[in-house]
């Protein structure tokens, strides 16, 4: 590394005239150029095991990254590839490879032992404070892998199609309208208990949340990344708990591993609070305590209102979810989530492109 930053400085300061890169070489390079010349279009294995002797025309990605290497910027207005042919490569493979679809790129990223040792040994260096199970856990993160592995599930997602008559179009649509219908009832009775006295400045902020579609979106997302942090945390921290006593037993004649141990509970617990904090703080949580604390007041008319709203809400859903334990209606007894605000404002935020399904199934259907 120390050689290859050494060569690209010396050509950026134009200390080196010419430059002669493999394929590998030249797609990883920093090295701008005015001029890029591709000398062969075909290279020398890829045909498997047992097959290195085969020649292969260069892929569409790599042939675009090499040439990309031309025109300097703040230098050029524009760069020169030169494709040379060769007695094995003509014009017609040039056309082909250039025109050709772009394959996917494909993680080859593969966990081993010594990488996640010296993973390991590089928090232990480098970040104590941290841990050495964070910084592992964070550069793994940081990987193309699992960048490309949280698209697939994404994908995946957009592709389950509930099958039940709740999941049609339509009934998406009235369940959106009911959630909007409740955040506005809702707005509505904050700002009347906003100028009946109480936290005014604090009330006046949340009504606002919820009757502002960018805000109330920017929170909706906000709410949902800290849910995932703390499932993900409360995971670490749940295994750390199921192996500290193998790991003690194993480390029995270590105390220094055994505090090691330890203290990295103790970072992962202090985290899953910290989080656990950051929910608690939430607008979402706010606003269900001042609505919970409304709504047990049944004998005013704010409190019908939303207790009638948001019982038929749960009814609805109900029907088509038994499982669903975010809004509890028991008898007299309701309560309002932030899990549920935060479901309520995805569905307001996506309404447009609800009434957009039903009239495209509508065109359809006629």
């Amino acid at each position: 590394p120390a050689h290859k930053a050494f060569v690209e400085g010396l050509y950026r300061s134009q200390l080196m005239k010419v430059v002669f890169a493999t394929e590998t070489l030249a797609a990883g390079i920093n090295m701008p150029a005015r001029t890029t010349c591709i000398c062969a279009m075909a290279k020398r294995g890829g045909g498997g095991p047992g097959k290195d002797s085969t020649m292969n025309l260069l892929e569409t990605s790599n042939l675009l990254q090499m040439a990309g290497r031309a025109g300097r910027r703040g230098m050029d207005t524009d760069g020169t590839c030169v494709l040379v042919s060769t007695p094995f490569e003509n014009e017609n493979d040039a056309s082909n490879i250039l025109l050709s679809k772009i394959k996917p790129i494909t993680s080859q990223f593969a966990p081993s032992y010594p990488l996640v040792v010296n993973l390991i040994l590089r928090g232990r260096t480098n970040d104590k404070e941290e841990g050495k199970l964070h910084v592992a856990r964070r550069l793994t993160e940081k990987s193309f892998a699992m960048w490309e592995r949280r698209k697939q599930l994404e994908e995946e997602e957009k592709r389950i199609i509930p099958e039940d008559e709740h999941s049609s179009p339509l009934s998406e649509l009235n369940e959106a309208n009911s959630h909007l219908h409740f955040i506005e009832t809702l707005t509505k009775v904050l700002r009347s208990v906003v100028m009946q006295g109480g936290d005014k400045q604090k009330r006046k902020k949340l009504a606002r949340i919820l009757n502002d579609r960018p805000l109330l979106k920017e929170a909706s997302k906000r709410y949902v990344g800290i849910v995932r942090r703390l499932e993900g945390s409360q995971i670490t921290l749940q295994y750390l708990q199921e192996n500290k006593e193998d790991d003690e037993d194993f480390f029995q004649n270590d105390e220094a591993q055994i505090a090691y141990i330890q203290q990295q509970m103790d970072i992962q617990r202090d985290r899953v609070q910290s989080i656990e904090q950051e929910i608690n703080t939430h607008p979402f949580t706010a606003i269900a305590e001042y609505a919970n604390t409304i709504m047990d007041n049944t004998d005013s008319v704010a409190s019908n209102l939303l207790r009638t709203e948001l019982a038929e809400i749960k009814k609805k859903v109900g029907s088509s979810d038994n499982n669903d334990e975010t809004t509890t209606v028991s008898g007299d007894n309701i309560i309002l989530t932030a899990e549920n605000l935060s479901e309520f404002a995805k569905s307001v935020i996506t309404l447009k492109q609800k009434e957009k399904k039903v009239t495209k199934a509508a065109a359809v259907n006629n």
